[in-house]
């Protein structure tokens, strides 16, 4: 009987080949070379067929087209093992082109037009077809970011505020008048303008496109000075600082404890707009050099730092006595009765601050003056330096252990015995002490407020 011999390889078929007995499956590029042959009959002649194979096409998702959102293409291939490569810019694919091994974020913009080519190349078959999609990517852009208080000429230094109206915007900007990137420093407060200076700013959000490049120049021009709310700020930011590194204090609880702090400068700012209030830049960049220079040893107790003697001549009030006022700062001299009065509507009027020996139960003693007697029939009485009768000059305390109206002493240095006053219940006498670093063992008792510090 006749028979088929055959071969897979490319080689010439021979009587000692496969014989054919069934279809012969074909999974990569392969050549089948076959002859027949038949007893008493010559051999046939070689009949031949290659068979090519190609690589799936790969599939790119999502479709090509325009898109209002943020998208990632994947590339995939219905041949197992296959490695895709791929371009961006819409050149043709090779094997020396990048491969493909996680979804490509196209890029934002009308301008960022994107066209991904991809071809799939495995062992045992022959490249695939390019496949090809391209991409516009029109997210919504982030509102250009705008500047407080706005470009112009000032005669004072400037703290600028910068702005998105974006939720969730990040800022960046430069004030060298450069056009700002995402590698320009990133905005995370208020951007001081002592000289002039042109800042620029761009907003990015997740789901926006790059926010249009916002501008303001500034100008600074006939004067000198930090403007007030910088001023304030430091004295808040050096009383927080002051409080925790020197008290080990929580930075929220602190923050919270000076507040009130805050309002003051905002309201302090409005009363100098509407002229209540007279601020000397020259004096208040003193006052900020004063404020940055206190140290653990200006601490009192937990009431924080007082404002160095520099701040007082930096706000002068305009008000006469018997103006309408918002606030004590807004009196020429004496106070405002809107700050002592809880009946009071507002605005109050300024009056002048009781004298020596003046009933003090429901107004102010003049400054040097403290307010010091019986309940209910109080006196301004002077304030004595050390050695004298309580109560004492600010920077000193009142050593009752005596008896009597007590003494006022200086702070005591480290070391000291700080067991003060006719009250004390501590078992063993206390000195005053250095304060502990983070992590040593502490007494939950806070004695000795009346230490030069620790």
């Amino acid at each position: 009987m006749p028979s088929s011999t055959y071969t897979t390889d490319g080689s010439t078929p021979t009587a000692r080949s496969p014989i054919y007995a069934a279809a012969i499956p074909v999974a990569t590029t392969t050549t089948i070379k076959a002859m027949a042959t038949a007893s008493g009959k010559t051999d046939s002649a070689v009949a031949s067929a290659t068979y090519t194979l190609q690589a799936g096409t790969p599939v790119i998702s999502p479709a090509a087209g325009t898109y209002a959102t943020a998208q990632s293409v994947t590339l995939t291939s219905a041949t197992p093992g296959a490695a895709i490569h791929y371009t961006t810019d819409g050149s043709t694919p090779t094997s020396a082109s990048p491969t493909y091994t996680a979804a490509i974020a196209l890029p934002v913009g009308a301008a960022a037009a994107t066209n991904i080519k991809a071809i799939a190349l495995a062992t045992g078959f022959a490249d695939s077809a390019v496949a090809s999609a391209a991409y516009v990517i029109n997210l919504p852009q982030a509102a250009t970011p705008t500047f407080s208080p706005g470009a112009g000429t000032c005669t004072l230094a400037q703290s600028v505020i910068i702005s998105s109206t974006t939720t969730g915007a990040v800022i960046y900007y430069t004030a060298d008048g450069s056009a700002p990137t995402t590698a320009s420093p990133l905005y995370a407060g208020a951007v001081p303008v002592a000289a002039s200076k042109t800042l620029k700013a761009i907003a990015t959000a997740t789901g926006y496109g790059t926010s249009s490049v916002g501008t303001a120049a500034y100008v600074i021009a006939g004067g000198s000075g930090i403007d007030f709310l910088t001023v304030c700020g430091g004295f808040l930011d050096k009383q927080v600082s002051l409080m925790t590194t020197c008290l080990h204090a929580n930075p929220d609880f602190i923050t919270g404890l000076f507040g009130s702090l805050q309002s003051f400068c905002r309201d302090t700012q409005e009363e100098i707009a509407a002229g209540l209030i007279t601020y000397n830049a020259t004096q208040g960049t003193a006052c900020a050099s004063a404020v940055q220079a206190l140290t653990c040893a200006d601490l009192a107790a937990v009431g924080g730092v007082t404002a160095p003697a520099a701040c007082d001549a930096a706000l002068v009030g305009t008000v006469n006595t018997g103006g309408a006022c918002y606030s004590s700062g807004d009196c020429k001299t004496g106070y405002c009765t809107w700050d002592y009065s809880t009946t009071a509507t507002c605005p109050g009027t300024c009056q002048p601050f009781v004298l020596l020996g003046g009933y003090c139960s429901t107004s102010p003693c003049a400054e040097g003056l403290a307010c010091d007697g019986p309940v209910g029939t109080p006196v301004c009485r002077t304030e004595s330096p050390v050695g004298g009768a309580c109560p004492c000059q600010s920077s000193l305390w009142c050593d009752t252990a005596g008896g009597g109206a007590g003494v006022c002493k200086a702070p005591l240095p480290l070391g000291a015995s700080c067991t003060t006053g006719s009250g004390d219940h501590l078992a063993a006498s206390p000195i005053c002490k250095a304060l502990l670093a983070d992590g040593a063992t502490c007494n939950p008792s806070f004695s000795g407020m009346d230490c030069a510090s620790g």
